[in-house]
């Protein structure tokens, strides 16, 4: 899981920001909470695909 805040003072979209991270690094976008972006990505390790999910689950 990653939390991404977006700063106050720019003139970003925070869907917008959103709709870009899900197409460029393959992210999916779990919350978003005011300037905050909850996002999610599978582990490239097996190893801990387990806790991933997991996590994705919830």
């Amino acid at each position: 899981m990653i939390k991404v805040t977006l700063l106050q003072n720019t003139d970003e979209n925070i869907h917008e920001v959103a709709e870009i991270l899900e197409e460029e690094i393959g992210v999916d976008t779990v919350q978003k909470i005011g300037r905050i972006l909850i996002l999610y990505k599978q582990s490239s390790k097996k190893e801990n695909r387990k806790i991933s999910k997991k996590v994705k689950e919830i």
